[in-house]
């Protein structure tokens, strides 16, 4: 069973998420995330929800790209979200998009032919 101390933790590890970038995700403020991460504080079901939808987005930007080359694209505008940067698409609902482009990433790594 995942709680949610340790699906937090898990999109903080290697640095590709911060508490600000979750209270963003999340439309909460810092002191709320710590309040979860920290004290085990519960959350409404919409943002464990969104909070496990960030977690499918991490898993898959990382197997795509090593944490600190996914912590940058996270937080860069991209063309397929018009500009828009990943982190603000998953903020407004939008975190299957994102996994459908990271999707695509993988499976180009994967096909890639080795040099």
């Amino acid at each position: 069973m995942t709680t949610i101390r340790s699906l937090l933790d898990n999109v903080c590890a290697g640095g590709v998420l911060t508490v600000g970038d979750l209270a963003q995700v999340t439309r909460t403020s810092k002191r709320n995330v710590v309040r979860w991460r920290y004290r085990g504080a519960t959350v409404r079901r919409d943002v464990e929800e969104r909070l496990l939808e960030l977690r499918a987005v991490v898993d898959l930007a990382r197997k795509a790209m090593p944490d600190r080359e996914a912590r940058t694209w996270m937080r860069s505008p991209q063309p397929e979200f018009e500009g828009m940067r990943p982190l603000d698409a998953i903020s407004e609902g939008k975190a299957f998009a994102v996994i459908d482009l990271l999707g695509s990433l993988v499976d180009a790594a994967v096909e890639a032919p080795i040099e």
